[in-house]
């Protein structure tokens, strides 16, 4: 995932927060988990 503006997301993953993600107008590239299958 990239994120154009990381200052202007909240992001959570599971139920939890990640945290702030970047200044304001840093662009900042997320690899997230594959979902897991049952």
């Amino acid at each position: 995932m990239i994120i154009g503006n990381a200052g202007g997301v909240e992001l959570k993953l599971n139920g939890r927060s990640l945290g702030e993600l970047g200044e304001v107008g840093e662009v900042v590239r997320l690899r997230l988990p594959e979902e897991e299958k049952e």
